[in-house]
C-alpha cells in the first residue's frame, strides 16, 4: 500500500460554507429578536417609573447584627443591597431621606448621577478614669499625660500668675475603620446574600449607626462569545473539537458549534439552547 491510501482523507461537504452561514444568521436573527423586544419592554418600564410618584428610600441602613471578636472589637452588620437606588434614580423622581447624597456629591465635586455607593459610619469613642502621668517638658512646664496604642493625651496647666492662660491640651489618635463585604448562603443551594461588616481597631470604639446607599449595576442583557468548543464521548471515546459562537441573554444562551468529527472524518454543524435553572 501506498501512503496516500494509508491516509483518511477528510471529506468536506460542498455546502459547508452554506451551512456555516445558516447558523450564523439562525443565531443572529434570534439575537436581534430578543434584543428588540425586551428593549422596548425595557423603554414601557422606564416611562412608568417616570410617571408615577415614587417611594422615599431611606438612607439608615438597618444593623442586623451586633457582636463582639476574640480581639474585643464591636462589630455591626448590615445587609449590603438593603437601600438600593435603580440606576436610573436620578431621573426618575425618586426621593431620598436625609441630605447625605447632596452633601458628598457637592464635597466630591461631582453630579448626582456619577454615585455608585455611599457608606457613611457613626463612631464614637469613649474610656473613662484614664490614669494621668506627670513629667517636665524641656522648658521646665509641667504636663499631665495618657499614651497608649491608640490615643495621646497631653494637658500642660496654666503659667501660674498668668490670667490669660488655661491650660492646653494635646492629643493624636491613630484608629482603623474596616469595612468588609462578604456574602453568604442560608444552605448548601441557597442564594448568595451580601454584607456588610464594619468594625474599629480600638476596642474602645462603638458604632452607633450606618447610612448606606448603593446605586444598582444593571448587568448587561445581551452578550456574545466566540470561542474553541471541544467534548468528549464516553460511549464512543471520541474527542471532538471545533469553532463555536455563544450568544446569551439573562439566563438562556444559545449556542452554534461546527465541531470535526473524527469517526465520520467531517465537519458537522450544530445548534443547542442552554437555560440557567439555578446560578451559585
Amino acid at each position: 500500500m501506498t501512503n496516500k491510501e494509508n491516509t483518511a482523507e477528510v471529506k468536506q461537504p460542498s455546502n459547508t460554507g452554506f451551512k456555516i452561514a445558516i447558523a450564523v444568521l439562525f443565531v443572529a436573527l434570534i439575537g436581534s429578536g430578543c434584543y428588540i423586544y425586551y428593549q422596548g419592554k425595557d423603554l414601557k418600564y422606564a416611562q412608568s417609573e417616570n410617571t408615577k410618584s415614587q417611594a422615599t428610600v431611606k438612607q439608615a441602613a438597618t444593623i442586623i447584627n451586633r457582636y463582639i471578636d476574640t480581639a474585643g472589637r464591636k462589630h455591626v452588620v448590615v445587609e449590603d443591597d438593603e437601600n438600593k437606588l435603580k440606576n436610573n434614580w436620578y431621573q426618575n423622581g425618586t426621593a431620598i431621606s436625609g441630605g447625605l447624597i447632596d452633601t458628598v456629591a457637592q464635597a466630591l465635586n461631582i453630579a448626582r448621577k456619577q454615585l455608585q455607593e455611599i457608606t457613611q459610619v457613626a463612631t464614637v469613642t469613649k474610656y473613662e478614669k484614664l490614669k494621668a502621668e506627670r513629667k517636665y517638658d524641656s522648658l521646665q512646664r509641667l504636663t499631665y499625660y495618657y499614651k497608649d496604642k491608640y490615643l495621646q493625651l497631653a494637658y500642660r496647666p496654666a503659667r501660674p500668675g498668668d490670667t490669660t492662660d488655661n491650660g492646653q491640651f494635646d492629643f493624636a489618635y491613630n484608629d482603623s475603620l474596616h469595612v468588609v463585604q462578604y456574602w453568604k448562603r442560608k444552605w448548601l443551594l441557597g442564594a448568595k446574600k451580601s454584607y456588610v461588616d464594619i468594625f474599629s481597631s480600638d476596642p474602645r470604639t462603638t458604632v452607633n449607626g450606618v447610612k448606606r446607599l448603593v446605586v444598582e449595576q444593571k448587568e448587561p442583557t445581551f452578550g456574545l462569545r466566540v470561542q474553541a468548543v471541544s467534548n468528549y464521548s464516553f460511549s464512543r471515546k471520541l474527542l471532538n473539537v471545533g469553532p463555536g459562537l455563544q450568544f446569551d441573554f439573562k439566563r438562556f444562551s444559545l449556542v452554534g458549534t461546527y465541531y470535526y468529527d473524527v469517526d465520520a472524518n467531517q465537519w458537522r454543524p450544530s445548534i443547542g439552547a442552554r437555560y440557567d435553572l439555578i446560578r451559585f
